[in-house]
């Protein structure tokens, strides 16, 4: 039945996954991420792991209300917000930098148009907002739309403000370079530890971390500004 469901949901997402690709990795409409695994790459038969996109949107006010955020640093933010500061959100739970991302866009204008990479499982305003994602091959195997491509068009829709949750892999050198010379006030979320490369660092006039205190409470651990 595990199987069945995973065949289901892939054929359902255009995506293939079978014995010789037996991993994938994708999002339903709606916005739930689904990582599935099948044999011969599982030995324990097919395993299927999924991920619900934030349904609502907890503005900073309440994180702060929530102790997940310090009053001084969710004033800051807004400031830089308002001012059109890049500010990028690392963590290793790809889930809460989703949340909190979502927390950081809802503080944008909605007078402001947002172009969007890779956001499907962010809770953002679907007014004035263009979404972009990426697309794997269909079953055919043609038709897939890479990161650079949507970075291309991203450039060319003039867009107020870029937002971009980056998952895995590289952070694209291409992209920072846009964010550093066109979309000022770019908010973007990126898994990675409480160090990040020094070109990511440079790009961005604040990084927020976020993770867990020694009592396992879900906290922004530090900003740099």
């Amino acid at each position: 039945y595990m199987l069945y469901s995973i065949e289901r949901m892939a054929t359902h997402a255009g995506i293939r996954i079978d014995e010789k690709a037996p991993f994938a990795n994708f999002f339903l409409k709606d916005g739930t991420k689904v990582v599935a695994i099948i044999p011969p790459l599982s030995k324990s038969g097919p395993v299927l792991t999924i991920i619900k996109a934030p349904r609502k949107v907890s503005s900073l006010d309440q994180l702060v209300s929530e102790k997940v955020l310090k009053k001084e640093m969710a004033k800051k933010l807004k400031e830089y917000i308002y001012q059109k500061k890049n500010i990028i959100v690392s963590g290793l739970d790809e889930y809460e930098n989703s949340k909190f991302l979502s927390s950081l866009a809802s503080c944008i204008v909605s007078s402001e148009r947002l172009v969007t990479i890779n956001t499907q499982n962010i809770c953002l305003r679907k007014e004035n907002t263009v979404h972009l994602c990426t697309k794997p091959a269909r079953l055919e195997g043609y038709g897939e739309i890479f990161i650079s491509d949507l970075i291309g068009y991203a450039h060319d829709l003039q867009g107020d403000r870029l937002i971009y949750s980056h998952s895995q892999g590289d952070f694209p050198l291409k992209l920072l370079q846009m964010i550093g010379s066109k979309y000022q006030g770019s908010i973007c979320s990126i898994i990675a530890g409480d160090s990040l490369d020094d070109m990511i660092s440079n790009t961005f006039d604040c990084v927020v971390h976020i993770g867990r205190d020694d009592n396992g409470e879900l906290k922004v651990l530090f900003g740099s500004y």
